[in-house]
């Protein structure tokens, strides 16, 4: 009870009221660019954890020519291929879990906002109360939502079309953070395999839910692909 409470109040909370004061603030009241900009605060804040996940993800792809040398020398001494692998990462200040602590941070914030956005839509279409969380002093409660996403699209529902563009972009995604990689061994054959089962499995999962949380994933998708665009565009124009 005492997580579920904590939860509440510094995740779930929190993650309502912004997105219900969003909305009221915006001269037209669209649930749909309520969420894109929703998400485009959401990332900014997370902006410094996401840039050294990703520097630090370029890195170690920089790094795998060393690290497959390393485990082709020593690969009946498994000891000694793991201290000279460590000592590399020692010496070039990289953590290699780095990547793997910044999903597990961001984990419960995407679990908020995904219940926030799925117990609106629910409370929304079998008209139940929307005050699904305590509202702030600043942030009313509205009397109704609009899902209408510019006029034309109901959000409410979901959207095949929405779920395979978000697919697509997932995929996109998952190859420019791979690289240019090729399958030598197992692990790179396992996120050659998650570059393909990863936005199939995300494109049925979306086809079942609100359009609303694909507009979420839509929003996101494309903000870390032009993250990771920057990223390498300096890479590359610091190595001429």
């Amino acid at each position: 009870m005492f997580l579920a409470d904590l939860y509440n109040t510094i995740l779930f909370q929190p993650v309502f009221n912004l997105l219900i004061y969003l909305y009221q603030i915006l001269p037209v009241h669209d649930m749909g660019l309520a969420v894109i900009i929703f998400t485009l605060v959401i990332k900014a804040a997370l902006l410094p954890i996401d840039m050294k996940a990703l520097k630090s993800q370029k890195a170690l792809q920089e790094m795998q020519p060393k690290i497959d040398e390393i485990q082709k020398k020593y690969k009946d001494d498994k000891e000694e291929q793991a201290r000279q692998t460590m000592q590399i990462f020692q010496d070039s200040k990289i953590n290699p879990f780095f990547g793997i602590w910044a999903l597990f941070i961001q984990i419960p914030v995407l679990i908020a906002i995904y219940q926030v956005l799925t117990q609106l839509s629910a409370a929304v279409k079998d008209g139940k109360d929307l005050a699904i969380a305590k509202f702030y002093p600043f942030v009313q409660q509205p009397s109704s939502i609009n899902y209408l996403f510019l006029g034309v699209m109901d959000l409410s529902k979901p959207a095949l079309w929405m779920a395979v563009i978000v697919g697509i972009l997932q995929f996109i995604q998952i190859k420019m953070t791979m690289g240019k990689t090729k399958a030598k061994d197992s692990q790179s054959a396992m996120q050659t395999s998650m570059a393909y089962f990863s936005p199939i499995f995300l494109t049925m999962v979306l086809t079942a839910l609100p359009a609303v949380i694909g507009v979420y994933f839509l929003a996101t998708s494309i903000w870390t692909i032009a993250q990771q665009k920057i990223i390498q565009k300096k890479s590359h124009d610091g190595e001429q």
